[in-house]
């Protein structure tokens, strides 16, 4: 009887363990649910304003829109000025006839006062004025009177734009030699960045050969199973080292492709320079 009695008493104990620690892992997960709920509807008003994951046109790209195709040749900001500057590039390849566009900058704000500083059948220049100097994010819209053209939006932050002590005035070959000029900067500046990308996988390569060959020398010590967990892991690695491969290819075809354009950018401001 009083060995019954010791187990009943002993049941209630671990089922009083059992419900204390089952009710510890309930309030540890509302805890953490709560917390998250207030960490993200609250972000709006801690967060930094801005960096909302918009998607930055990159100086030299080409973005295709309404068959025309649209190259931000350069995008300055003057603080001093509070200033922007964006020389933007369009071949028109539409049969909409459809020549004249409005621009618009805008930041969270809203809008932002724009014109046009000068512009040929290719090029465009755009001043965006009163931008303050803690800016994050702004955006450029090109639209038209026509409604079945559809507006384009390009986006710029803080980190990508070029800053600029003054933003001289000039005629259009001036814009046009600065936005070649701007465009060969931007692809050295990528190709450096591949580079360091190529460097970075070559050492991830390395490291990954080291491992294994740490791998193999363990394999005389090992039990059969333990051969095959290790096989295994050597295996990954290979893989891990044939993708960096075929990545620093790519990396590769990339820089010659920006070696190209660079090429052509020179050319063009040697036929620039003798048109002048």
């Amino acid at each position: 009887m009083a060995d019954k009695s010791f187990k009943e008493e002993k049941f209630k104990k671990n089922s009083r363990k059992i419900k204390k620690s089952s009710n510890g892992y309930l309030y540890g997960f509302l805890f953490i649910f709560l917390l998250g709920y207030a960490f993200f509807f609250s972000s709006n008003y801690w967060l930094p304003q801005g960096y909302k994951g918009v998607i930055v046109t990159p100086v030299g790209e080409t973005i295709e829109q309404n068959s025309r195709f649209i190259t931000v040749d350069r995008w300055a900001y003057c603080p001093g000025k509070k200033t922007m500057e964006i020389i933007v590039e369009m071949e028109n390849n539409s049969l909409d006839d459809i020549n004249s566009y409005k621009w618009q900058g805008r930041d969270k704000n809203g809008l932002i006062k724009t014109e046009v500083i000068c512009s040929d059948d290719k090029f465009t220049v755009i001043h965006m004025s009163g931008v303050k100097k803690d800016w994050k994010e702004v955006s450029l819209t090109i639209s038209a009177d026509n409604k079945d053209f559809k507006p384009i939006v390009i986006y710029m932050n803080d980190k990508t734009a070029t800053v600029v002590k003054d933003l001289p005035a000039g005629a259009i070959n001036d814009y046009i030699e600065l936005a070649y000029t701007s465009k060969i900067e931007s692809y050295e500046a990528s190709i450096e960045d591949i580079n360091a990308k190529i460097k970075e996988n070559d050492q991830l390569m390395e490291n990954a050969k080291s491992r294994m060959a740490e791998l193999d020398e363990r394999k005389s010590h090992q039990t059969e199973s333990e051969k095959e967990e290790t096989d295994s892991l050597i295996s990954g690695l290979e893989g891990q080292i044939n993708d960096k491969k075929l990545e620093n290819e790519k990396n590769e075809e990339d820089i010659e492709e920006l070696k190209e354009r660079i090429e052509l950018q020179k050319d063009l401001l040697k036929e620039l320079k003798k048109e002048e």
